[in-house]
């Protein structure tokens, strides 16, 4: 998937949150913005795409009702090893990237519509990643 890239970087808390969360040799390949919160309201949150898993993180506010009071955290993790399926489900308004482990589905993160055709293309890669020699995304 040559030539695919965010248009935006995560703020430095965000990196280094999902960087000290990565281990010694694991890599962040992708980062992609979230304009979604799963409760429906806006925010930004980041999905940051490694050679092992999926993170999420939400960026440190200043306590809003749509923040999350004020602390850059991982809000989810999910390993490669856990994941059986990833799909983008159109939904009214926007766009659910979910994935599938052991039969359950749930959502990862939500995006605007706008967004849709870059969530298709990870969805891609991510469940292509056994084709590769490494098991890693192609990205």
């Amino acid at each position: 998937m040559p030539g695919f890239t965010s248009l935006k970087h995560p703020s430095q808390s965000v990196r280094e949150v999902v960087e000290r969360r990565c281990e010694t040799d694991e890599s962040v390949l992708f980062w992609q913005r979230t304009d979604i919160r799963l409760d429906g309201s806006f925010g930004d949150r980041w999905l940051a795409v490694t050679d092992r898993r999926m993170l999420v993180a939400s960026e440190a506010d200043s306590g809003t009702s749509t923040g999350n009071g004020g602390e850059t955290e991982i809000d989810a993790e999910v390993r490669y090893t856990d994941v059986k399926n990833v799909n983008v489900v159109n939904r009214v308004g926007y766009v659910a990237f979910e994935i599938e482990t052991d039969g359950k589905r749930a959502d990862l993160v939500r995006s605007s519509n706008a967004r849709a055709s870059t969530f298709h293309q990870l969805a891609r890669a991510i469940n292509e990643r056994d084709k590769n020699s490494d098991g890693k995304p192609v990205i």
